[in-house]
Parts: C-alpha cells; structure tokens; sequence
C-alpha cells in the first residue's frame, strides 16, 4: 500500500474536517503590547480580510482574562504569553473537555523585550539593592514569571515586597510612591516620558526567552477548522510584513495607542523575531512555567497534564508543515492507524 506523505494526510484531514464547517464571524482578542504586534498589523493591514476571515479584534492588557473569556465561549481566539497560559491549565478543574485552550503557534522568537525599572529617585544602582523596595506588577503574568527567574538569578528571592497591580494601574501606583519598581516593557522610554517618571533599569534578556501564543480550544478547531488555518496563514503574513518593515508596524503599534511614534521606532533594532512556528522551544517553556506556578501556588493541582493535549498541530501543518518542528508524538490524531 502506497505510503501518504505526513504533509498530505494533515491536509487531508484538515478538508475532511472542514467540509461541514460553518464560516462566522472569528472574535479575536489580542493584546496592546509589541509582542503582539502580528495581531495589530493583520488587523491594520486587512491581512485578516485577504485570508477571507470576518475577523473582529479587541485588544487588552489582561491576557488571563481573555482565557478566561475563552472558556466562556466569549471569543474564538486569545493572543497570550505562556504563563497565563499554563496557569489556566492548572486551575482547570476539570481537564480534557471541548473548551480548554490549546495553543496553535508561537509568534515571537527571541528575548523578552522587558526590563525591571525603579525609580531613580532611590539611588538604586545594582539589583541587590532592590532589596526591601515595594515592586508592583500583575500576579500570573509573565511579568511575574520574569520577575521570580530575575530574582533567583541575583539572589534577592524573597526580600521584595509584591504587589498586585493591573498592568495599566501600574503607572500611577510609581507615581503616588505606592510602589517603587516594576517590569516594563520595550520601548520602556515611554513610560518615563508619559509619566515623567526617572527610571533605573535593569536588563533581563539574558535570563530567559519569550514567547508569544494564538490561542483557541479544540471545539473551535473542529467547528471551524478552515477559518482556523486561514487565520494562521494570516499572521504569517503580518510577521513577514513586519520582518520586513519594522519601523512601520512600530508606528502603527504607537499610533494606534496614542505613543510617541518617534520612541517606538527608534526601538525598531531591537525587535525580536515574529514568525508562525510550532517548536521545541514551546515544550521547555511550557515545563518550565508550568513548575513554577505550581511551586508559587498558582494552581488547584500540580500537574496540568501531558503537552501533547496542550497544542494542536494539524492548523499549522495543514498549509506549512515544515512549520511544526515538534516531535510524532504530537501529532496522535493524524498517525493513529496509518498503516
């Protein structure tokens, strides 16, 4: 019997599933940080459109929220980092069912594009000596996440008192001394401009990678499994847009949201990566962050199962297999009985 290469038997099951499939309106959340900057250009640029998509975009801060909002059935897709991500698997009660999240592709390949900031005014000039200080940022983010590794790696675990803030409250809390430190993100001029707030900073690129997540549930892939691969064909082409104009789509993230245009794309070298890819870099993470929430008590359990039910391969694999480099073993649905 003649062996189908893995590339057709995906896109064979990605037709046969799609026959049935009703086309309607797919309800995005994304995020209003550069890390999502594919969302906003596919958005801007009618890449959506072109992919045929009826796509409706809203963006926020809190990505745990759009989880949440997923699993009500309030949305089809979440854009999200990776702790989020993990959290809500673990403080899933009940495993296993059509509406948890699964993850369709990475977007953003690199270093985080975040810095721990302190007011200057503290005379702060090593991160030993945020020891004592009061440092506010949101509980299960990745800022929380960053923060915990930063931590560890200068020894100060423990001697920084936490607050928990809502990303977009942050701000004022270091202008009212409420707090005296946070994480900010690329381009973190903007906000000693916006807030007149002197900062000292410290780097954190060396300690971790990021990633950037599309996320939906496995009803939403069965349901609709066409709009699916279309719209990760469509961040496909907002990532090589952007690879390929990046002072462009960093004057659209600022002029979308009202930055200093001039400050983001002075920021435009130091962008990292966007493409759509499925990799062994998203397993170590998902391991990683998956340990320390639990450890930092995140979780109702303390495991949150096995990586291959956290992904779904067959969207990406279904116009561009070479862009899931995950081992057989996540792909059950698509080997299970091929002879």
């Amino acid at each position: 019997m003649q062996r189908l290469s893995l590339g057709v038997l995906v896109a064979v099951h990605i037709t046969c599933a799609g026959a049935t499939a009703q086309s309607d309106t797919l309800r995005i959340v994304g995020a209003r940080f550069t890390g999502d900057l594919p969302t906003l250009v596919a958005d801007e640029r009618d890449f959506f459109q072109s992919a045929e998509l009826d796509a409706e975009v809203e963006y926020a801060f809190d990505t745990s929220a759009g989880l949440t909002a997923l699993r009500r059935g309030d949305t089809d897709v979440v854009l999200t980092d990776m702790t989020a991500f993990v959290i809500d698997r673990l403080q899933d009660s009940t495993p296993g069912e059509g509406d948890d999240p699964v993850i369709l592709a990475n977007l953003l390949h690199g270093l985080p594009d975040a810095r721990i900031a302190v007011l200057r005014s503290l005379g702060v000039e090593k991160p030993g000596d945020l020891a004592g200080k009061r440092l506010g940022l949101t509980r299960g983010t990745f800022s929380d996440y960053l923060w915990s590794v930063f931590a560890a790696f200068h020894g100060i675990e423990g001697s920084v008192d936490l607050f928990d803030l809502r990303f977009d409250e942050i701000p004022q809390a270091l202008v009212d001394g409420r707090v005296d430190a946070t994480v900010i993100f690329e381009p973190w001029e903007e906000l000693e401009e916006r807030w007149q707030l002197p900062l000292t900073t410290f780097p954190s690129d060396f300690i971790l990678p990021t990633h950037w997540l599309v996320v939906t549930t496995r009803d939403a892939i069965q349901q609709s499994p066409d709009d699916i691969a279309a719209l990760l064909k469509a961040y496909a082409q907002a990532s090589d847009w952007i690879e390929r104009n990046p002072e462009d789509a960093l004057t659209l993230f600022a002029e979308r949201w009202g930055f200093n245009t001039q400050l983001y794309t002075a920021a435009a070298e130091r962008l990292p990566i966007f493409d759509v890819t499925l990799d062994w870099s998203i397993y170590a993470s998902y391991r990683e962050q998956s340990a320390w929430a639990a450890r930092e008590g995140h979780a109702n359990r303390s495991e949150n199962g096995s990586f291959v039910t956290a992904v779904s391969t067959l969207p990406l694999a279904s116009f561009s297999p070479s862009s899931v480099l995950l081992p057989i073993a996540t792909w059950p649905d698509i080997v299970a009985g091929v002879p």
